[in-house]
């Protein structure tokens, strides 16, 4: 898991709002979701923050779509390692992967891109994911480097999630992650708030 954060006052500013934050959580009759329980440190900003680290093994096979076709073509290529970084909250969260390993070199995103352009990598990314298919048109007119990028960020997605991280609720969180090719492991990086 990440370092999880959350604003008090806005965080009771939604209990205010309504009798509980079951009865928010609950208003359309869903069930309510608690927010991450547990102790919290106060940081300088006076959010109140917990950092919960978070392992993991995959295999290819737990990779789909255009996140499969980018882990093989750096395979292809000996990529040992990736690190990769996430942050979100509310209801969305942005993944990326920051640097790879690949022989003696480490590539930043940019060279990645670049690397993987004129690969499947770079294909449109609606041949693989059906995900996409209603963008189709939206992806041809993209540079191929671009298209590739997608599918780093599908990849690093992939591994974002196997580590149990959503980013969704009434709390933000980030996080670094290290995902080792070689050994079928991907790990937070342990930070603190």
């Amino acid at each position: 898991m990440p370092l999880y954060s959350y604003d008090p006052d806005e965080f009771e500013g939604l209990r205010s709002d309504h009798e509980s934050y079951e009865a928010y959580r609950t208003r359309e009759g869903g069930e309510p979701m608690p927010f991450p329980g547990g102790e919290y440190e106060v940081d300088a900003e006076g959010n109140h923050v917990r950092y919960e680290p978070a392992s993991a093994s995959f295999t290819p096979d737990d990779l789909d779509g255009h996140a499969r076709v980018v882990y093989d073509e750096l395979m292809v290529r000996g990529a040992s390692e990736a690190v990769g970084s996430y942050d979100g909250g509310g209801d969305e969260i942005f993944t990326r992967l920051d640097r790879i390993a690949i022989g003696e070199a480490e590539w930043d995103r940019e060279e990645a891109r670049a690397l993987l352009a004129d690969t499947p990598a770079g294909d449109n990314p609606a041949t693989y994911d059906r995900y996409w298919v209603h963008n189709r048109d939206y992806f041809e007119r993209m540079e191929r480097a671009e298209r590739a990028g997608y599918g780093l960020d599908a990849l690093a997605g992939a591994l974002r999630a196997k580590l149990g991280v959503y980013g969704t609720g009434e709390f933000s969180v980030r996080g670094t992650f290290r995902a080792d090719f070689q050994a079928g492991t991907v790990a937070d990086v342990p930070q603190g708030p």
